[in-house]
């Protein structure tokens, strides 16, 4: 059974990667195909029965769970609809985002919208949205849609595994009508919503209350991005979730609580055994504590996984820990395959499996609880190294040590006097309150020692990309670390974690350039690398104080590709589009030099500007700035027009980057600079607008590709059709990253220029929308 349960999850984890859904006939005609191997009875023929299996489930639940594209006709247009707010509301400075389930489309009347869609509400109203409030507003929508680039977060899945088929906002200013509410259809929000207001008014003014709402509700809202860095480098983000730790530990806690309480009664114990009973409270006590997270996915696994557990002891049944692992793997597969796509899927499974391969099949010492606990605790971190190495591409260097304190303290201790604040809060408000305030003070200590903790130098290691190969034999390796003592030289085993700090992403050789368009939306960052340094040329856009492309797409590409430092960073001009990412990385990496046009505008770093005619070599590849000159500086004009232009040779291939100059600037550097315009490769100017892109301008440059670093769907329509028309009339092939993702060339002197490779087409997915 239990090798049958990891068929199947192959099988499972086998769909998601398919680029599309195999036709659901498939589901009419391969089971019969399983029945027929399976009656073969010999293993490796019903191994292959359960895979079959696992992949048929999961196509029949992909075919039933993903929506179909909004239709281009209703992309980027007012929709009136009318619905009910289905979530707590995220509440932010700049803008208000819930779920909203949609009733009834009012206008235009055939439209065929997804019933889950993720809002966006800037310039809202003074008033507060509660889960069941029906409203009628006037949407624009779009597809599911994420920056798609090397190392990003993949949003497009994490929107799939939410329900939710198309995101927008609201036209505030085309009417927002409430039209009561139903308030019974979400009872489990509504309960949070009252909560949520009721806690954050007694935690008010208290400097860690935000951390407080965080652990009772799981709404993460009020977290600044500095409590984010301090998590993030202790290896401690989980314990500002409401996730499955937690709900196995408060679990397990209350299962030994009232295990202990009923056995001081023997009427109760004649009336049914401590065990039973223990594991109906610990039940009740977890899907509460669930319900308070609203029901996330991380919860409903954990539940999951202690029905099984807590099942077991009320039916009697004695099964080996191994398949009650696996009884629930399968359940949570049967319920929901997309589990799979969850980092914390693999994290909780792979933690309980090294816990059960530690303490089963096996005599030990007699120990000290303490001892055990530090044990088990160095061993889950050493064991879970290879998957973190994966999944984040970063390892918290301090985290075995910080989280053998955090964790205890945290569950055994915050937790329970905030929940028991919260619970009496409702009923007894002085008392409640005051075991709140409590709580928020122990959770002042505990962010105090977190900060100190995530000062220390090197508290974490960024680990480039690895291959499956090495994650396997890494895999392999803390297996046999993990057995029995009596093995000679165990310790060898750590030799096996070598391939994951090697680098396994190549560099360009000598002379060689990787460049990169990276995918930003409607705004321009792209990154050349050389064989040992890194430039960075603009870095997209800052959407909100909370969230901007240095962060979301730079850094997680800097780490995957193995960089700590940027060599120079050019910023071509002002506009928020170009150098609103630069906030998220000041600070968190190292930056060498920085070149701009408009070096007032920079004040975090040290700058100079950028100027006609300065030159560089890196390993043999050439760097030039070819706009604008010393004297435009000073003759002022639009601010466009100032754009550094950079031109990267290497042998006789180019690129040339243009930032958001116009014609009149094009003109310029026909003027000033024909000779050293022509380039294979050139990056449009201003994203492709009507205003730039002259068709002197393309015959000077001769591009053999053009490259628009343009969003889905832009409020501008770029690039122009006009544009495109004039760049095809040229025979100049053409890709934008809003459909192609981040776009990569490889620049090799005495080689010819080989096609792009486009990250988007060659990791696409079923999922995805065209």
């Amino acid at each position: 059974m239990r090798t049958g349960i990891l068929a199947w999850l192959g099988g499972v984890v086998l769909l998601q990667q398919l680029a599309q859904l195999p036709s659901p006939w498939l589901l009419c005609v391969l089971p019969l195909a399983v029945v027929g191997i399976w009656r073969a009875a010999l293993m490796p023929y019903r191994l292959l029965a359960w895979a079959m299996a696992g992949f048929l489930w999961s196509l029949g639940y992909a075919h039933l769970t993903v929506s179909p594209p909004l239709a281009a006709s209703l992309t980027g247009r007012n929709i009136i609809v009318e619905g009910d707010v289905a979530s707590l509301a995220e509440t932010y400075p700049e803008v208000t985002r819930f779920e909203f389930d949609v009733t009834r489309i009012v206008s235009p009347e055939a439209a065929k919208l997804p019933r889950q869609l993720r809002v966006s509400w800037r310039n809202m109203p003074e008033i507060k949205l509660r889960p069941g409030d029906r409203w009628r507003l006037t949407l624009r929508l779009k597809s599911p849609r994420g920056f798609y680039n090397p190392g990003s977060f993949d949003y497009e899945v994490w929107l799939l595994q939410q329900g939710i088929g198309a995101t927008g906002y609201v036209r505030s200013r085309d009417g927002a009508t409430q039209l009561g509410s139903n308030r019974w259809a979400y009872p489990v929000q509504s309960v949070r919503a009252t909560i949520r207001e009721r806690l954050e008014a007694a935690v008010a003014g208290q400097p860690n209350g935000r951390v407080a709402v965080a652990l009772v509700l799981g709404v993460q809202t009020a977290l600044t991005d500095a409590d984010w860095a301090i998590l993030r480098n202790t290896g401690t983000s989980h314990l500002l979730a409401i996730s499955g730790l937690h709900i196995s530990l408060i679990a397990g806690l209350i299962y030994w609580l009232m295990g202990w309480l009923w056995r001081r009664s023997a009427r109760l114990t004649h009336w049914l055994a401590a065990p039973r009973a223990a594991a109906v409270t610990a039940l009740v006590a977890a899907a509460g504590y669930s319900a308070l997270a609203g029901f996330s996915i991380p919860t409903q696994r954990s539940c999951v996984m202690l029905v099984v557990v807590f099942g077991a002891i009320l039916l009697n049944y004695r099964v080996k820990p191994s398949y009650l692992l696996a009884l629930a793997l399968w359940l949570i597969l049967l319920f929901d395959p997309l589990a799979v796509m969850a980092m914390g899927f693999w994290l909780s499974f792979g933690a309980v499996a090294i816990i059960l391969f530690l303490s089963t099949g096996r005599r030990q010492a007699q120990q000290s609880a303490w001892r055990e606990t530090v044990r088990m605790q160095f061993a889950i971190c050493l064991g879970l190294i290879p998957l973190l190495i994966v999944l984040f591409e970063q390892v918290p260097v301090y985290s075995p040590l910080v989280n053998l304190v955090a964790v205890p303290f945290v569950t055994f201790v915050i937790v329970p006097v905030l929940l028991s604040g919260t619970f009496l809060m409702l009923f007894v408000p002085m008392l409640g309150n005051t075991l709140l305030s409590t709580g928020v003070w122990l959770i002042d200590g505990l962010w105090w020692a977190l900060d100190w903790a995530a000062s220390w130098p090197y508290a974490t290691v960024n680990i480039p990309a690895v291959s499956w190969l090495a994650l396997l034999v890494a895999m392999a390796g803390m297996v046999l670390l993990g057995l029995p003592a009596g093995l000679p030289r165990r310790w060898l085993a750590l030799l096996t974690l070598v391939p994951l700090i090697l680098p396994s992403t190549s560099r360009p050789g000598w002379g060689e350039v990787y460049f990169t368009l990276l995918d930003v939306g409607q705004g321009l960052a792209a990154a050349v690398q050389t064989h040992h340094h890194l430039l960075i040329f603009d870095t997209g856009p800052k959407f909100s104080e909370r969230f901007d492309t240095g962060e979301a797409v730079i850094l997680p590409f800097m780490r995957h590709n193995g960089y700590d430092t940027i060599d120079h960073l050019i910023i071509s001009h002002g506009d928020n589009d170009h150098i609103g990412g630069m906030q998220g990385l000041v600070g968190r990496v190292k930056v060498t030099q920085v070149s701009s046009s408009v070096p007032e505008k920079i004040l975090a770093l040290p700058v100079s500007r950028c100027i006609q005619g300065q030159h560089w070599e890196w390993e043999g590849v050439d760097f030039t700035v070819l706009h604008p000159p010393e004297s435009a500086y000073a003759a002022g004009g639009k601010e466009n027009n100032l754009s550094c232009v950079l031109r990267v040779t290497a042998g006789n291939q180019h690129v040339l980057l243009t930032g958001d100059i116009e014609s009149r600037a094009e003109q310029a550097l026909i003027h000033n600079n024909f000779t050293q315009l022509s380039s294979q490769i050139l990056v449009a100017p201003h994203h492709g607008s009507l205003t730039s892109s002259s068709a002197a301008f393309i015959r000077a440059v001769n591009p053999d590709y053009v490259l628009f670093a343009t969003g889905q769907n832009n409020r501008h329509r770029f690039p122009s059709a006009a544009v495109v028309s004039r760049y095809r009339a040229a025979g100049v092939s053409h890709y934008d990253t809003a459909s192609a993702g981040a776009i990569r060339f490889w620049l090799r002197a005495g080689k010819r220029l080989e096609p792009p490779q486009l990250h988007r087409l060659e990791m696409r997915r079923y999922w995805q929308q065209p």
